[in-house]
């Protein structure tokens, strides 16, 4: 699994690669998502945002909503067997 924290950091080398359309749709410029993948291969992607620019996300959010993706990622591979 890759995660990716778009941020004002690292928004100017990230932010050209997102399609228009997820753009649009996502209403923010900030937000968190990591791939998953069972048995080496893709299967989906978990996102997550504050839905609002007041609101920013932080590196404890980032840390919980990888470890949440990592637990669904096993579960997903346990159900895979």
């Amino acid at each position: 699994q890759v995660s990716l924290w778009i941020n004002d950091d690292n928004r100017k080398k990230f932010w050209p690669l997102m399609p228009d359309d997820v753009k649009t749709r996502i209403k923010t410029n900030s937000f968190f998502a990591m791939s998953i993948h069972v048995r080496d291969k893709p299967v989906g992607l978990f996102y997550a945002d504050r839905r609002s620019l007041d609101c920013k996300l932080d590196e404890q959010a980032y840390k919980q909503f990888r470890q949440i993706c990592q637990f669904a990622a096993k579960g997903l591979a346990n159900l895979a067997k």
